[in-house]
């Protein structure tokens, strides 16, 4: 990240050249100097074996946009309701949310909608008129940085297969992700958001579905948790006791794993799950899942994201 900074990339066109708190030669000749005159070679990868699981790889494109893509996520969602999984892309550099088939990626990528900077895509009926809709985290930004340029887009099926792009919360801290599900038992769909910010803006927000007509949605903020650097923030019951729960990733200098568990209406109990040794530990991400087979949920939990600061240490 700190070299697409570097180049500039995701800045807006014509727009002025990006600022840096730190000194760019400085940093190269730093490095310059402390580089071997040569690099060993790389360990070769193993084999590939006969055994249980075989992987083909199948370049999937999209035509018309220069290279290289930013995919912020990928994932496989059913979109239209049939049980085919699809690829959904999100391209937070040139603003595009994608699909495509894995059984036939001959036939490449094709465009759903266009969002500033996506993060993530949620497949989910907000509306409940039985068309799968997106929700989408957009970060407002490329680059990190302290602005309220993020929000929420709610890219909403049409009758004819189409997506109307509908923003829901703007002037957001750069949202990473955002969840829907009914938490408050009410019947309809509330938010969380995972306005991960960077250094001094950035929580976890809960936005209680309040609309009365899906033409002007309302939605009202109730703050989760206050930290910046939340990156994931999936809904699942954690403790099997019928209520949803939150799960929050959040990195920065608090690099923890927390539970939110529900209560009852918006009411929810917060307990740490795991805190990395370090502040420098650069979490990535989670995804909740029954790692041992054993009934329960675990936490499947990624770091090695080295742009924690910009500092030499």
């Amino acid at each position: 990240m700190a070299g697409l900074i570097m180049g500039g990339v995701g800045a807006p066109r014509g727009g002025p050249p990006p600022q840096f708190d730190f000194d760019v030669d400085r940093v190269v000749r730093y490095y310059e100097s402390r580089a071997p005159p040569a690099l060993p070679p790389s360990e070769a990868w193993p084999p590939v074996t006969d055994g249980p699981v075989r992987f083909a790889r199948h370049p999937i494109r999209l035509a018309g946009v220069p290279p290289p893509p930013f995919a912020a996520n990928v994932r496989f969602a059913d979109l239209d309701g049939d049980g085919r999984l699809q690829v959904i892309v999100s391209d937070m550099s040139h603003g595009l949310v994608l699909a495509a088939d894995p059984l036939h990626p001959e036939r490449g990528l094709r465009v759903l909608g266009r969002v500033p900077n996506p993060c993530h895509a949620e497949v989910v009926d907000l509306d409940g008129d039985g068309r799968r809709d997106l929700i989408v985290a957009d970060l407002g930004s490329v680059p990190p940085s302290d602005h309220e340029k993020g929000s929420v887009v709610w890219l909403q099926r049409q009758k004819g297969g189409d997506y109307r792009a509908r923003t829901l919360v703007s002037g957001l801290p750069r949202v990473a992700d955002v969840e829907a599900a009914d938490l408050d038992g009410d019947g309809d769909l509330d938010l969380v958001v995972a306005a991960f910010g960077w250094r001094t803006v950035g929580s976890t927000l809960v936005y209680e579905n309040r609309t009365k007509d899906s033409n002007d949605p309302v939605f009202v903020k109730r703050e989760l948790d206050g930290r910046q650097g939340a990156i994931h923030v999936p809904v699942v019951d954690l403790n099997q006791d019928g209520r949803p729960d939150v799960v929050e990733l959040i990195s920065q200098h608090y690099e923890t794993v927390v539970a939110h568990l529900g209560t009852g209406g918006l009411g929810f109990d917060t307990r740490t799950i795991y805190t990395a040794p370090h502040p420098a530990w650069g979490s990535s991400g989670i995804d909740v899942v029954d790692m041992d087979g054993d009934g329960d949920l675990d936490v499947l939990a990624t770091n090695g994201d080295m742009l924690d600061d910009y500092l030499l240490k």
